[in-house]
């Protein structure tokens, strides 16, 4: 229900800002960390802690909302392996991981009305879908003997500091999201060829630099 009334919330405002908006592009990079919440049908652990470094590209649409400059943001993350969790199997020949390959996020920023040295501070709504593997290895030959992928939703929430910097024609933020995605249910193995029903559900703190440009 939340990513429905946030998808159709965005499209609304794009929509009524679309004539006289600039279009921008985006970079970001940041480092992320927090918890897979992921256990098997056991009850024991399954991944653990989610760490590491990924970055974004993104496109824009700037507009007005009750007065308010607003910023409709398109982004996708390239993250590999960049960000995951790893943690021993009930079985400690074993490793039980949880990877997040990519991310696709559609969201908006509204600056607020205020300044202080020229930054400018900003909230942030939108959804999430990563692509979410569940995936058991080999803790002696480092193979894999069980991986499943999955598109899960999530729901973000953050703030921002922005700055201009008019000798570059760029502007540069500091930014900060929590993202907590859908509880799901997948396949896995803990070891011995034994499947298992795994529970996950994600949440994660990112910390970036976002540096935004207009065509």
């Amino acid at each position: 229900m939340f990513k429905k009334i946030i998808i159709s919330f965005i499209f609304a405002l794009v929509l009524q800002g679309y004539s006289y908006g600039d279009i921008f592009y985006q970079l970001g990079i940041g480092y992320s960390e927090g918890n897979s919440q992921s256990s098997a049908s056991t009850g024991a652990p399954y991944a653990g802690h989610i760490e590491g470094y990924k970055t974004d590209l993104g496109v824009g649409l700037t507009s007005k909302f009750f007065g308010l400059n607003v910023d409709y943001i398109l982004q996708y993350s390239p993250i590999g392996n960049g960000v995951k969790a790893k943690n021993f199997c009930s079985n400690n020949t074993f490793t039980c991981g949880l990877n997040f390959k990519d991310n696709l996020e559609l969201g908006a920023k509204f600056f607020l009305p205020m300044s202080y040295n020229e930054t400018i501070p900003a909230i942030y709504i939108g959804v999430a879908n990563a692509d979410i593997e569940l995936k058991t290895s080999s803790s002696v030959a480092v193979t894999t003997l069980y991986a499943s992928h999955d598109r899960i939703w999530g729901k973000t929430i953050g703030a921002s500091l922005n700055r201009k910097l008019q000798t570059l024609n760029l502007d540069v933020s500091l930014d900060y999201t929590w993202t907590t995605f859908e509880k799901y249910r997948a396949k896995t193995e803990v070891g011995g060829g034994v499947e298992e029903i795994t529970t996950a559900k994600p949440e994660i703190h990112l910390f970036g630099l976002k540096l935004k440009k207009y065509f």
